[in-house]
C-alpha cells in the first residue's frame, strides 16, 4: 500500500514526528496524518495515487513550516522510496474549525509501481 510505504519514509525522514494513517487518541500538539484520497491504474502494475498529508501543530505559522518540511521531503520521494517514479504536489492552509486545531494540507500524486 502506498499509504504505508509513504508512512514509513517519513518516520525515516522525520523521526522526531508522530506520523500515522489516523489522528492520535488524544490529539497531540504536534502531528502529520498520511491518507489516499484516490488512485488510478496507468498501465499494468503502474498506478497514480492521490495522498492528503496534513500537517498539524498549535499555531498557524507552526502548522504551515512543517508543512513545507513535509512537501520537501515528498518531493524526493522518488530518490528513496523504490517502489515510487515520480511525487508532485502542493500545500494549503486546512484549519480545523471544528476542532479549533491548525494543520495544513499537501495534497501529492505518486507514480508508482
Amino acid at each position: 500500500m502506498i499509504e504505508q510505504l509513504i508512512i514509513n519514509y517519513l518516520r525515516k525522514r522525520l523521526p522526531e514526528e508522530r506520523i500515522s494513517a489516523e489522528v492520535p487518541e488524544g490529539m497531540p500538539e504536534r502531528f502529520i496524518t498520511v491518507e489516499k484520497t484516490g488512485s488510478q491504474q496507468l498501465g499494468r502494475g503502474l498506478y497514480a495515487s492521490t495522498l492528503a498529508v496534513q500537517s498539524w501543530e498549535m499555531s498557524k505559522l507552526k502548522a504551515a513550516k512543517l508543512s513545507d518540511t513535509v512537501c520537501s521531503i515528498l518531493r524526493e520521494a522518488p530518490e528513496y522510496v523504490s517502489d515510487v517514479t515520480r511525487a508532485t504536489g502542493s500545500d494549503y492552509d486546512f484549519t480545523d474549525t471544528t476542532v479549533k486545531r491548525y494543520r495544513y494540507q499537501a495534497v501529492f500524486t505518486f507514480t508508482h509501481y
